[in-house]
């Protein structure tokens, strides 16, 4: 057991390790080292779990052409890379909510979730729930992948955008099926851990109202482009 957990630290160390680590106002499309999708746009997917493991962040790079929306990235990126997975909820009023997402550094296509029900593997990276259960989503035996996932209770995950790189980086108004990619733009998932615990810890309450004035770049951590599998 002891020889199986240095090699997975071995194997996450190796796929992540790289000098293009950098902060998010030093982080630019050059630092990218997987990218997903053909086209002349391009645009910029980050995610940060918080939960204590690293990398902080990971990085991903979008190529398309025409029209496409947050949610057409990460689902074109999770059925392209399989270590990267999500839950999702299709609301006819709204379209698809995020509410869980994951990456399993290894790879191996275990990955299983459940919500009390047996558990299931992610087809095409996702995984389609009946309601906005997300909070009851928890993985059932694959300790080494990362997962958050909630919607009332546990978490939440804060969506923040911007078009231009070095600007700020805003709370969406808009659902992922609403935002309209723009070439050069940023859609950055942040998993609020305080999201429902108040004001003074929330970063879900501080900057979604009206007048507020956050830049989200100022939650996220060390960003790590993610490396292309072998």
């Amino acid at each position: 057991m002891t020889k199986k957990i240095l090699f997975l630290a071995a194997f996450a160390l190796t796929l992540f390790a790289c000098s293009g680590d950098q902060t998010p106002s030093s982080f630019t499309f050059d630092d990218i080292q997987y990218w997903i999708g053909e086209g002349e746009n391009r645009a910029m997917l980050i995610v940060q779990w918080n939960d204590g493991k690293k990398p902080d962040a990971l990085a991903y790079g979008y190529r398309w052409s025409g029209t496409k929306h947050g949610y057409d990235m990460i689902d074109d990126i999770a059925k392209a890379d399989k270590r990267l997975f999500f839950i999702r909820y299709n609301d006819p009023a709204f379209g698809y909510a995020i509410g869980g997402i994951g990456f399993d550094a290894g790879g191996n296509n275990y990955v299983k979730l459940s919500n009390g029900d047996p558990c299931v593997s992610p087809i095409d990276g996702s995984i389609t729930t009946d309601g906005y259960d997300f909070d009851d989503w928890k993985l059932c035996d694959n300790a080494n992948a990362r997962w958050q996932a909630g919607w009332y209770e546990t978490g939440y995950w804060n969506y923040w955008v911007t078009d231009i790189i070095d600007s700020k980086w805003e709370y969406s108004d808009l659902g992922a099926s609403s935002r309209v990619l723009k070439n050069n733009s940023i859609d950055a998932w942040y998993f609020d851990i305080n999201a429902f615990t108040g004001d003074d810890n929330s970063t879900y309450y501080k900057c979604m109202g009206p007048g507020k004035n956050c830049d989200g770049r100022n939650y996220f951590d060390i960003i790590t482009p993610v490396s292309k599998p072998k």
